[in-house]
């Protein structure tokens, strides 16, 4: 196995994540994206960006969703991995996901 590198920036004027900032799949799921890339809130103060967790137990997928900002996590299981993008979503939407509080955590620092 060949592990990527971080590519070097001769000038300094790029950044090597820059890819990463393309959502690709994650293109429907602008709920999602959004928890998990916004650096500002609406009001322009700073914003940690969250995090994203698969996991695979014998029958069942699990996807964890970490909040920096606030030390809290939100999991979900499902059988599908479009089924709990779509339901992390809807419930990101409409505020119905539940987030606690992380006993491997406190909240982030900037």
């Amino acid at each position: 196995m060949v592990l990527p590198r971080k590519n070097a920036v001769a000038n300094g004027s790029a950044s090597s994540t820059s890819n990463a900032l393309d959502p690709g799949p994650l293109t429907p799921f602008s709920e999602l994206w959004g928890f998990l890339t916004q650096v500002l809130w609406e009001d322009g103060k700073p914003r940690l960006p969250g995090k994203i967790t698969l996991s695979c137990d014998v029958d069942m997928l699990g996807l964890s969703l970490q909040d920096a900002e606030t030390g809290q996590y939100a999991y979900l299981n499902g059988r599908s991995l479009g089924s709990l993008l779509e339901e992390a979503e809807l419930r990101l939407a409409d505020g119905s996901l539940s987030f606690r509080p992380s006993r491997y955590g406190k909240a982030g620092k900037r």
